[in-house]
């Protein structure tokens, strides 16, 4: 995803490419997993990119293809970038992956996060994945085959009466979500 943040700054949402720990259960049978997700700022003007973030949690298959990681992103009115992870920690296996690696993407997956600009931190807004996961869980019966899922990929930022308001789109639960910030 790309986002134009203030002083017509570019932002790229980079999904990574998963990493060196495969699990079955990808696309073709292996689902690698590590933290090579991020978010860069393009500078238009020098044609050079700058890391903001890096490190965050990714999914893909053993060739790289399929990735997800931070794959939708926008810019608020105070410049702060919110970024949506796929997935839910609801996929992460238990006793399976190094207990490092398994905490990180079980905090990471599925979240709305806010990203400082300057310095690269960030903050948890919301659980959105585990959020629709559950919610799936419960409406089943709409899908059968499918439910339970979730994979949140979109967010706007916009200002509301209420503050920063994000709305997240969420492909595998087919929902929806309003996040204020």
């Amino acid at each position: 995803d790309l986002a134009f943040g203030p002083g017509g700054q570019l932002y790229v949402a980079e999904a990574g490419h998963g990493g060196p720990t495969c699990i079955s259960g990808g696309p073709d049978g292996e689902l690698c997993l590590g933290l090579t997700s991020g978010i860069s700022r393009i500078d238009l003007l020098h044609g050079t990119a700058t890391r903001v973030v890096s490190g965050l949690a990714s999914a893909a298959g053993d060739d790289g293809s399929g990735a997800t990681g931070v794959d939708g992103i926008s810019v608020g009115g105070n410049g702060t970038i919110y970024g949506i992870e796929t997935e839910s920690r609801d996929i992460v296996p238990s006793g399976v992956l190094a207990p490092d690696l398994t905490a990180a993407l079980s905090s990471e997956f599925g979240r709305l996060i806010a990203v400082s600009p300057t310095n690269g931190s960030w903050q948890t807004v919301a659980d959105v994945g585990h959020f629709d996961y559950l919610w799936t869980r419960a409406h089943q019966f709409l899908v059968p085959d499918q439910f339970p899922d979730a994979n949140p990929y979109g967010v706007l930022t916009v200002p509301g009466p209420f503050g920063t308001e994000n709305w997240v789109a969420d492909a595998a639960a087919n929902t929806l979500d309003h996040v204020l910030a």
